[in-house]
């Protein structure tokens, strides 16, 4: 059996792997610089960058390899169709004598010069036409973010092809690969370096075959993903829809070089031409994108094809993609040109949009002659076909991520349409001209936002932007975002000194996948709406310490009658906002104005909150469906609301008091189950239990979520009811697939929120009053890995340690003496760095504060102990 260490691939990716090795010291036995594995945590691989050696380079190029061996695996039986295609050419023409012959070996199809041409070969007449209905393709994504991490650290996640994260298998695939280093010299311990490399390519190697079938050391094997890359390649540039791996990044200045890592990685594999550089995008419009593009030409009752169906409508990238880079001094701008357009990539068409979003000139088709005399003349040479090719690449091979904001406009669109047509005329929806100002965090945020424009002209909000990137001044989530905010619980740096009572701000995290909201509440509030947390001393129910005032909530969802917030719908034709930065904005003076310099103090709308407006509004629409008394059986559909232990307890008892106390009134309610489930911390484990319900709505704390939609069980349950065709039903579908159904998405629930608001007819003051949240706090405690391993919370929730026991009763004593009827502290792992988080809650600041600061005498004391 020949070896693999004289293979092609092995001669190949060798010196990619040593490249990026993490720093070493070798004085006779090998030690690298930092002893410890690294995890794929919720969110991929986060560490500290450095241009040189280091682990985070060694996490990419792994990231790279384990990618381009999943476009490999979902798409190399293409390799196969192709020959039965060329199979039945050959029949139907009476003509047995091929040019080029495929020959059987050990399970696998091979082929020779001529069948090489004639797989990457263009069939002009016919491939658009068979594309859909001969091969299924598909894309693979991954992205350079830290999300909401400081500038100076990044990291990589791989989106899987249903634009989801990727599985507990591939994860463990990829912990193995990014360790092996580490496990090697542990069992090995004289080994050379030389060894180390070895041993990793042998891994990789053996995760071809356990995973594809592969074996990725055979030339024969290897040569085909060549033909792999090249046959996609032409296909993509006939077909709206193209197949690749898309990478993406946001805006960190380490981003350009762990790029070139990753393609580098993937040209190792035969990987050059399906390699989509989208550059600069948000983390959920990635996933978004992948999904998507895989699943569009599906029967996929989720996506909307009315947009991808336009005859003049197509993907490509266009050469003013890139025009928002001339407002901001971003460092090495031109690197960014260089990934997004290609040497080749030399003939651009731009779209041009009337203002109902038509096209008004048509995108011309590319010239081909040119190429397809040069792989003519190729084919004539002597040349060795399959390593001198020369890879040719053109714009219309690539994906631009304009797909994702003409899809959520014309969403958008549809959705406002019904909501004008059946709430304006019986409600009277507040929707008046107001300046929102969003904190960019100096992040992706500042540069995509612009690109919903049409959408804040039909909400009538003027986007006032801070913290937008402007230079290398301009750090990323400094003293800025999401993370900044909820975590300070404090103001995000450069906002207006100046401000309206109930001005809205919102703020979005460096990779704009996390939302939060807030506002400066006036100092004098004894007449504000207590919604929530009022004292009930007549509360025969021991379970609640609170009334809600129903009258607030029927009236959110039946009538609004507040006649001086109507909005006649029709009327936005000639209404344009503006976004801009807020210093540029004229300045307009009020009686009861608010000096945000002499005011610290903001209220918070987190996760939670979020949920409870989208919940509202939910009811409010299945409400209005009219509904007969079925003769019989229904089948119960589920609205699950997902949690984790971080989600504060008010929260529940609001929800349960609506679930006990209002819905029970409400027929339609009968077939419906509301759930509400606390799991693990981490959105992977959020959206598993969300995916499984009709309707999940899942936020966690930190403003990252969404809500999914199961459309085969909400139909199949609306055809029971006999309500499918309800118009009430029907903008509730729509309302619900306005949301990113593979990711939380920042851009997407800012919209949905605003939309929300004025269709509940409420202030952001009056959202804030659904319930007071209990004093709640978490903080960090530094922990050695080997005590951080036997620290174990239960594995469904993490509200209480299983392990050790001792730990958690110290925790519980401490709870029961400060605060035994609110009071709540759990203790939990990091799932990327070496730190315990210890939260903590209570019914008063000052219990709050005894309970955490006890809590972390506690661990500290256990953690000495243990050292």
């Amino acid at each position: 059996m020949k070896d693999f260490k004289e293979s092609q691939f092995y001669k190949k990716i060798k010196p990619c792997i040593e490249k990026y090795m993490p720093k070493y010291t070798n004085e006779g036995q090998i030690i690298f610089e930092h002893p410890h594995e690294i995890s794929y945590g919720n969110c991929g691989y986060r560490e500290k960058y450095n241009s040189s050696s280091c682990d985070l380079l060694n996490a990419i190029n792994k990231c790279g390899i384990f990618v381009g061996l999943l476009f490999i695996k979902y798409n190399y039986d293409i390799i196969f169709k192709q020959r039965e295609k060329k199979n039945d050419n050959n029949i139907n023409n009476n003509n047995n004598n091929n040019d080029g012959d495929y020959y059987y070996d050990g399970g696998d199809y091979y082929y020779d010069d001529g069948d090489y041409y004639y797989m990457c070969e263009k069939n002009y007449n016919n491939l658009e036409h068979n594309y859909n209905k001969f091969i299924k393709m598909k894309n693979i994504g991954i992205i350079l973010t830290a999300s909401h991490n400081a500038h100076d650290e990044n990291g990589v996640k791989i989106i899987g092809v249903d634009g989801k994260y990727i599985n507990k298998r591939y994860e463990n695939y990829l912990i193995d690969l990014v360790n092996s280093h580490l496990r090697y010299i542990k069992k090995n311990i004289y080994c050379t370096f030389n060894d180390i490399i070895n041993n990793i390519i042998e891994l990789i190697i053996d995760i071809f075959k356990k995973e594809i079938h592969l074996d990725i050391s055979d030339d024969i094997i290897y040569r085909n993903i060549t033909i792999l890359d090249n046959i996609i390649y032409n296909y993509n540039i006939h077909n709206k829809i193209k197949r690749n791996i898309c990478i993406g990044f946001d805006t960190r200045n380490s981003n350009i070089h762990l790029n070139n890592i990753i393609i580098e990685s993937l040209n190792c594999l035969n990987i050059y031409k399906c390699i989509n550089n989208i550059s600069y995008i948000t983390t959920p419009c990635m996933h978004f994108l992948i999904y998507f593009l895989n699943n569009i030409n599906q029967n996929n009752q989720k996506l909307n094809k009315q947009i991808i169906e336009q005859e003049q409508y197509t993907i490509h990238k266009k050469d003013n993609d890139l025009s928002y880079l001339e407002n901001f001094n971003l460092q090495n701008k031109k690197y960014v040109y260089n990934l997004y357009y290609s040497l080749h990539d030399h003939i651009l068409i731009n779209h041009v949009f009337t203002n109902n979003r038509t096209l008004t000139k048509q995108p011309l088709n590319i010239s081909i002659d040119q190429e397809k005399k040069e792989k003519k003349k190729k084919k004539n040479s002597h040349q060795n076909q399959y390593f001198s090719y020369t890879h040719i690449e053109h714009i219309c091979a690539y994906n631009s991520d304009q797909i994702y904001f003409d899809y959520f406009i014309h969403s958008f669109e549809m959705l406002y349409s019904y909501i004008n047509k059946l709430f304006n005329n019986n409600n009277n929806i507040m929707m008046h001209v107001e300046n929102i100002y969003v904190d960019c965090s100096n992040g992706i945020a500042s540069l995509k936002i612009d690109k919903f424009q049409h959408i804040f002209n039909i909400l009538k909000k003027n986007i006032c932007k801070f913290n937008c990137i402007e230079g290398e001044h301009s750090i990323l989530n400094y003293e800025c975002g999401a993370e900044y905010v909820y975590r300070k619980q404090q103001p995000p740096k450069n906002i207006p000194h100046i401000i309206k009572p109930n001005t809205k701000f919102c703020t979005f995290d460096g990779d704009a996948d996390r939302i939060l909201y807030f506002f400066f509440p006036q100092e004098i509030e004894e007449n504000k709406k207590h919604i929530f947390n009022q004292k009930n001393e007549n509360n025969q129910n021991k379970n609640w310490d609170c009334i809600i005032n129903c009258d607030i909530i029927y009236n959110m969802i039946y009538n609004n009658n507040n006649k001086n917030n109507n909005i006649n719908f029709n009327n936005n034709n000639n209404f344009h906002t503006t976004i801009c930065h807020y210093e540029k904005e004229q300045r307009y003076h009020y009686d009861t104005n608010i000096d945000t310099s002499k005011k610290k103090h903001i209220a918070i709308l987190d996760g939670p909150k979020i949920i409870c407006l989208f919940f509202l509004c939910i009811i409010k629409m299945l409400t209005h469906i009219k509904i007969e008394e079925p003769k019989e059986d229904i089948s119960i559909i589920d609205i699950n609301i997902i949690h984790t232990a971080y989600t504060n307890s008010a929260f529940i008892n609001y929800i349960n008091y609506i679930k006990n106390n209002i819905l029970v009134n409400i027929h339609i309610f009968k077939y419906i189950d509301i759930n509400i489930t606390c799991t693990k911390t981490g959105m992977k484990y959020l959206d598993t239990l969300a995916e499984k319900a009709c309707i999940g709505i899942f936020f966690e704390p930190n403003g990252h979520g969404t809500i999914y939609v199961n459309i085969n069980k909400l139909h199949t349950w609306s055809v029971s009811l006999n309500i499918y065709n309800d118009p009430y039903f029907i903008v509730l579908q729509k309302y619900l697939l306005f949301f990113n159904q593979t990711v939380g998405d920042a851009f997407l629930d800012f919209i949905a929120i605003e939309l929300s608001l004025s269709l509940l007819n409420i202030t952001i003051n009056d959202w804030n009053n659904f319930y007071t949240p209990f004093p709640s706090l978490y903080i960090n405690v530094k922990c050695p890995n080997h005590i951080l391993t036997k620290i174990k919370p239960h594995p469904e929730h993490e509200k209480y340690l299983i392990e050790p026991k001792e730990l958690q009763n110290y925790i519980n004593q401490i709870v029961n003496t400060v605060d035994k009827k609110h009071g709540r502290c759990f203790i939990r792992p990091s799932g990327t760095e070496t730190l315990l988080r210890i939260y903590a809650e209570a019914e008063t600041q000052q219990k709050m504060k005894d309970i955490l600061d006890k809590a972390q005498k506690c661990v500290l004391h256990y953690i000495q102990h243990m050292v």
